[in-house]
């Protein structure tokens, strides 16, 4: 799950801005103080992880709401000078597959034969593990040698500490791994430092390994001489004491998707002293098996941002009506979600389970309580030629029995469309026959229930709502959050939204919960207030306490027109 976004560079921000994403996230502050940016971040990250597309103008997930405009154009102060920079943080703890994936990469045998933990432990060592907290950031800047942009640099941090970086020049000649942590704390393996006892009390004496450090950096002392090095003048910012390592078949400091990172060999430094099987194996074995680890530590955090990204949500604001008969695509495409077509594409082709939950919540007295419930209406397709449809419409079908008269109704199309159904009425009524709001919250409700993604994006879900609606919209996000494990940014100016979350966190600290409500505590929400300040746009968050109360006040007054109104 993605945890946190941080940017710097991009659009109205200049200097680092860090938002940290919880179960509900809300941005709020004036109009154009930079709420869309952090939104239009992520649009970007999707970009670049899942096309590669570095100057994107529109965005896959974004669709006509969402037009970068190109590197040129979202460059704070569209100065190409400037690295744009942006960095996710991730959280594995409850996601087992993945953790997996992280630490379990190629085959490390000549490893294990190396350090003999077979021989002398009866174990086996499985691979150079790391965290479940890693972070990845990625510089994108603009080469004027080449006319286009390029990733200038890529970091990888595990626990918030960086533990590599690889660099690239802007004609991309010149690709090197230029910052490594070998020793970094998060990739002790347990059984390396299970041995210190043994190792101490002399019964190790012969196992090729320094307790005091990682499974990773005793491989490197032992084999960094194969890995060839960067000759001449060490990068500004990269400690002397690391060599850089030359990296090929990359055109600049992003991995290629579902690529290794191949490192220069040099297979001519002195094996002198070593037999031939010590050859084989400190000279290719072992370098290749350290290569590939290496390369699996690098690149796995990548793909993962981008299984995350990929399923990243956006829903916009001003939400379409479909047309009276609509039809779904043959094929889905993301970017309809954004105009809210992609939801009324989901109803059309749902089970009658979630239509059913869409339904409840839209129009139950103990949810929004709309007014209103949506119902599938089911039709078959007829032939007007057909001889007995005509006496069907002519009211003759009847006057002469003939036994050879058959309507094939099993065979003919089946259709079906979503109706709105007045509570208290069941006449067919369509989305152009209510009120606007209607139109505009039922896709927020269905982006919502919709299970399957993990981040989801809404811009201004109270638009054209009622304030009671506006109210009840809080306890849709508290459950949908809570009960499905998944993070919500929402955009809003919304006030009576934000009274109803903060009402429930005082009522969950007090036990007094509707019944069945999961319930709301602070650290399960963050609200973000943002402004426009003389380094760009500047951001705040706004603690709250176990009464609901926020510990920090609003920025410039925000929500108190109403008292100025008042008195």
């Amino acid at each position: 799950m993605i945890t946190g976004i941080s940017i710097e560079n991009f659009k109205g921000i200049r200097e680092r801005v860090e938002v940290k994403l919880k179960p509900l996230t809300l941005l709020f502050g004036p109009n154009s103080a930079g709420k869309s940016t952090i939104l239009h971040a992520l649009h970007y990250a999707r970009e670049i992880f899942e096309r590669r597309n570095l100057s994107p103008d529109r965005t896959i997930a974004g669709g006509e709401f969402v037009d970068l405009g190109g590197f040129d154009n979202f460059v704070h102060g569209h100065d190409t000078q400037k690295t744009v920079y942006l960095r996710l943080d991730l959280d594995l703890d409850h996601n087992d597959e993945l953790v997996e994936a992280m630490e379990y990469g190629p085959s490390i045998e000549p490893v294990n034969e190396y350090l003999r933990i077979e021989e002398l432990l009866e174990s086996y060592a499985p691979g150079f593990w790391f965290p479940c907290r890693p972070s990845v950031e990625i510089g994108v800047s603009w080469s004027d040698a080449t006319g286009s942009t390029y990733v200038s640099s890529y970091k990888l941090y595990f626990s918030d500490k960086l533990f590599a970086e690889i660099t690239s020049d802007p004609q991309g000649k010149r690709v090197a791994l230029t910052t490594l942590e070998a020793n970094h704390p998060s990739i002790s393996r347990p059984e390396v430092l299970d041995m210190r006892e043994s190792y101490e009390s002399g019964t190790l004496e012969e196992l090729f390994v320094d307790p005091s450090e990682t499974l990773l950096a005793s491989c490197l002392r032992e084999v960094g001489a194969s890995f060839q090095r960067i000759r001449g003048e060490v990068p500004d910012g990269v400690e002397a004491a690391f060599e850089p390592m030359i990296i090929t078949g990359q055109k600049d400091a992003l991995p290629l998707p579902r690529h290794d990172v191949t490192f220069a060999m040099d297979e001519s430094w002195d094996t002198s002293g070593y037999d031939q099987s010590e050859k084989e194996l400190f000279q290719v074995s072992l370098p290749k098996a350290v290569a590939d680890g290496l390369s699996h530590m690098l690149t796995t955090p990548l793909e993962i941002v981008r299984e995350f990204l990929t399923e990243f949500r956006y829903l916009g604001p001003l939400r379409d009506i479909p047309e009276r008969r609509h039809t779904p695509p043959r094929h889905p495409d993301p970017s309809r979600w954004a105009s809210g077509l992609g939801c009324w594409d989901l109803l059309e082709t749902a089970d009658d389970k979630f239509l059913d939950e869409v339904s409840g919540w839209l129009g139950d007295e103990d949810r929004l309580d709309a007014g209103y419930h949506l119902q599938r209406r089911r039709y078959k397709e007829l032939d007007v030629s057909d001889p007995l449809v005509v006496k069907l419409l002519t009211g003759r079908a009847f006057d002469e029995a003939d036994e050879e008269a058959r309507l094939p109704l099993g065979g003919l199309p089946t259709h079906s469309r979503i109706a709105i159904v007045p509570k208290d009425g069941d006449i067919e009524l369509g989305l152009h026959d209510v009120g606007t709001g209607i139109s505009q919250v039922v896709p927020v409700i269905v982006t919502v229930l919709a299970d399957k993604h993990q981040l989801l994006a809404i811009d201004q879900p109270e638009l054209l709502l009622h304030p009671r609606l506006q109210a009840e919209l809080g306890d849709l996000f508290i459950e949908a959050a809570m009960k499905g494990k998944r993070n919500f940014l929402i955009e809003t100016h919304s006030e009576h939204l934000v009274l109803r979350l903060l009402r429930r966190i005082r009522e969950t600290s007090d036990g007094e919960l509707p019944s069945g409500h999961p319930g709301l505590r602070p650290e399960d929400i963050s609200v973000i207030y943002l402004e426009r300040g003389e380094s760009g746009t500047q951001v705040h968050r706004l603690r709250i306490d176990e009464t609901g109360d926020f510990v920090d006040r609003w920025p410039k007054g925000f929500f108190e027109e109403r008292a100025k109104e008042l008195f």
